[in-house]
């Protein structure tokens, strides 16, 4: 919920391009403060980055990657501007729509 009272869809996070390079080359050359500090994230965020890239494992269940299974797709209508576009299931709001959303708070 935010401070209106409005419960909100979590933010996508796009990580860009350059960044990934980047950690790709140098994730073993610094600590995962430091490579969360450069990243703008939490620690577990930076291992939960490094683990679904492949960069490196992690143990327990936290770290798992949720997309290891192929996402299941369909075209019912968004119920914002209801476009008929394949969106994973169970997303009721299209990518735009849902960036929209934090555009219009």
């Amino acid at each position: 919920m935010n401070d209106l009272g409005v419960v909100c869809m979590p933010k996508k996070v796009i990580v860009p391009r350059r960044f990934m390079e980047w950690l790709r080359e140098n994730h073993n050359d610094y600590t995962h403060k430091q490579l969360a500090f450069r990243a703008d994230c939490c620690v577990d965020t930076l291992k939960r980055l490094l683990h679904r890239e492949g960069l490196q494992t992690f143990e327990g269940a936290k770290y798992v990657a949720i997309n290891e299974n192929p996402i299941k797709m369909w075209n019912r209508p968004c119920i914002r501007c209801k476009c008929e576009k394949s969106r994973p299931k169970n997303q009721y709001v299209c990518t735009p729509c849902w960036g929209r959303e934090y555009e219009d708070t």
